[in-house]
């Protein structure tokens, strides 16, 4: 029987070394290293170009196992393959990417297990079409990870939904709001929203759930989470607390070589009063009562969905829903309306230049500084 090969790639480096490492631990054991069939080729060296580390995997593969029955060879977190993808190739030589393709399309000796991982790899490139059809015919396996699109439909559930199975691995639990923001702020990036629930599994000790007040107190103040805060307190029409935010605002505008972070805020507060809107519509179709409970809202989005309804609003987690129909109807038609005409104010005004601070100061009192109509 021939040798198998089996590959990580994608754009999401967090999630391809999360599953390569788990793979690894399966196939040899804990510590792998301790494994003497395993060989690893360290494909994220800071002291070898790509064509000294691809010569290393071809030696590698090329020769039969010794002193063990098999040989597994790790080329590990490989993340120069736009280099490797820059090397010529024709008929008289092959690049080393094409060279190993050919090696893996005749057939890995027996004995030989392959992994690869590594990001920067697109799916259209012929060396993955190649080895993609090595692992269907020859047994190994192919895995994919896409990062998380903020801008796809099922973004939010499906990001809450990764903050809530982190968790859960640590016998902690979340709040609705928690997940919300943990969701919202981490941007997609999934080591990001590793790293701040490790820092909320460590502040929280023993106690096993995970609050919204818990988050603030600890997780980095970024502009995602800025603007996440910064948009709920105008939707709640929370002047005060909008107004308190921007000294931070303003700050990490300051902080922030490439700038524009403030038009980034804009953004959100826009996004935000979109997705109101959006409910406020949804309520007048379905008939919403005003004093709808979650529960309400899960049983109406799960019908929804049964019926194979599919749009922005089926889409979002029916807590969320519930918060955003009660901040919805904070606003009547005419003051909705206002509150965009507001953002493409505040928004033209810092593109010429104006004060930032001074804008989102007039945007926070015009938004949230009335009582509601």
């Amino acid at each position: 029987m021939s040798g198998t090969l089996h590959l990580f790639f994608g754009n999401d480096d967090f999630s391809i070394k999360e599953n390569v490492n788990r793979f690894i631990r399966g196939l040899c054991g804990d510590p792998p290293e301790d494994n003497p069939s395993l060989e690893i080729i360290r494909g994220d060296s800071d002291t070898e170009r790509f064509d000294q580390i691809l010569d290393s995997l071809i030696n590698s593969v090329t020769t039969p196992p010794f002193l063990t029955p098999e040989k597994i060879i790790w080329l590990k977190h490989f993340n120069k393959f736009d280099d490797a993808l820059a090397e010529k190739s024709d008929r008289k030589r092959k690049s080393r990417l094409d060279f190993i393709a050919g090696i893996f399309k005749d057939g890995l000796m027996d004995g030989i297990t392959v992994v690869i991982d590594g990001p920067g790899l697109e799916k259209k490139r012929t060396f993955c079409k190649t080895c993609v059809s090595v692992c269907e015919s020859g047994g190994g396996t192919f895995h994919w990870y896409e990062k998380m699109d903020p801008k796809a439909r099922d973004f939010s559930v499906s990001m809450t939904r990764k903050a809530q199975e982190i968790c859960a691995a640590e016998q902690k639990k979340l709040t609705a709001d928690a997940a919300a923001f943990l969701a919202e702020t981490s941007g997609g990036d999934l080591l990001k929203l590793k790293n701040e629930i490790g820092k909320l599994v460590s502040y929280t000790g023993d106690k096993g759930m995970i609050t919204l007040d818990d988050c603030h107190a600890v997780c980095s103040v970024t502009p995602e989470a800025l603007s996440w805060e910064f948009s709920g307190a105008l939707v709640e029409r929370n002047a005060a607390r909008a107004i308190s935010l921007i000294p931070g605002i303003i700050s990490t505008l300051e902080q922030n070589s490439s700038g524009k972070v403030e038009l980034a805020i804009l953004g959100a507060v826009a996004s935000e009063f979109k997705k109101l809107l959006t409910v406020k519509c949804e309520g007048e179709r379905y008939s919403i009562p005003p004093g709808a409970s979650p529960n309400y809202f899960e049983g109406l989005l799960a019908e929804l969905k049964g019926k194979g309804v599919k749009n922005s609003f089926v889409s979002l987690h029916p807590y969320r829903v519930f918060k955003m129909w009660g901040n919805a109807r904070r606003f009547s038609p005419a003051e909705m309306a206002d509150v965009f005409d507001a953002i493409f104010e505040a928004n033209r005004a810092i593109v010429t230049g104006a004060d930032a601070r001074l804008c989102l100061e007039n945007l926070a009192i015009r938004i949230a500084g009335r009582k509601a109509g």
